[in-house]
């Protein structure tokens, strides 16, 4: 399958080169600066698209364009901004997405503590659970 190209208007936007030079933290990875990982996420059916606000990023989705589905890897927020609602803006932008393409379903794995958050955006846990590098999750789904 050959990277599809997304048209996306602000404030969302894919991430870019560009971008190194901005600081992203999240618990979840130490709370270091992570922004060069990000950007050498976005390759091949990886695509990391970010939530930009008077020039920082707020929030980001990291997923896998799955060409039936997409699968998201991580959705994050910057910590060291006091941004509440652009992580859920950037799953809902995902979502009108899929569903202009036809895409059955998003599909995900949570973490524990993050089952609340994704249910309450209608996410189905099947009750599914995985050990990963960052603690016991969950497979959890919504169907578009």
């Amino acid at each position: 399958m050959s990277r599809r190209n997304f048209i996306l208007n602000p404030p969302y936007r894919e991430i870019l080169s560009s971008d190194s030079t901005k600081s992203f933290q999240n618990e979840l990875f130490g709370n270091r600066n992570i922004i060069s990982e990000l950007i050498q996420n976005n390759k091949n059916e990886r695509h990391v698209w970010v939530y930009e606000n008077n020039n920082e990023i707020e929030a980001c989705i990291i997923f896998d364009d799955q060409d039936v589905s997409f699968h998201v890897e991580f959705l994050l927020s910057n910590r060291l901004i006091k941004s509440q609602s652009s992580g859920s803006k950037l799953i809902m932008l995902l979502e009108d997405i899929g569903k202009e393409l036809g895409y059955a379903k998003i599909e995900l794995w949570a973490l524990e503590q993050k089952i609340p958050y994704y249910k309450k955006h209608d996410y189905i846990d099947t009750k599914k659970n995985s050990s990963g590098r960052f603690g016991s999750m969950n497979y959890m789904y919504k169907d578009l």
